[in-house]
């Protein structure tokens, strides 16, 4: 027999504490249609809003067992890519790369795995100038995620790869 929920709060807080673990991202809401009579462990499909506006499709248990539906490369994974390519943009303007050999970045948005999906990032480089970075998703194949990126004032150095899409 389902318990009544009357408030499906927890769940949603469940969701956004799961995904926080799960991504490293804030969620600052989680829309669920939830039935009022529902079991705390049922499943679903919600809408998790990152405090930056992007909404993500879940499905739940419960709202421990979180999958995003889309695939997507975090924030995190992200800025690795783009360190990288910070560093290239170094060598490329001459800096040395001794000072900060590692390259930097920050990236406020995971990114989607469906084509033409873009997320901006920051690139900080040798001399701790920066410079603001698109990456754009050209396909996705295999559980891969190919993308572009490049320097927004000069799409000319840009670098393309891909990455194996960040658990789900």
């Amino acid at each position: 027999m389902a318990r009544r929920i009357a408030d499906n709060t927890a769940v949603q807080t469940a969701i956004a504490t799961a995904l926080k673990t799960k991504t490293g991202r804030d969620f600052h809401a989680v829309e669920c249609a939830l039935s009022p009579t529902a079991a705390p462990t049922a499943s679903g499909t919600c809408t998790a809003i990152e405090s930056n506006g992007s909404r993500w499709e879940v499905e739940h248990s419960g709202g421990t067992n979180v999958i995003l539906k889309d695939v997507a490369l975090y924030a995190k994974t992200l800025e690795t890519i783009v360190g990288g390519l910070a560093r290239d943009l170094s060598k490329h303007y001459g800096l040395s790369t001794s000072i900060f050999p590692s390259g930097g970045a920050l990236c406020g948005n995971m990114l989607r795995g469906k084509a033409d999906e873009s997320t901006q990032c920051i690139a900080v480089l040798a001399d701790k100038s920066s410079t603001d970075v698109t990456v754009r998703t050209t396909r996705v194949e295999d559980n891969r995620i190919y993308f572009q990126m490049f320097p927004n004032n000069r799409p000319d150095l840009s670098q393309s790869g891909w990455h194996l899409a960040d658990p789900r």
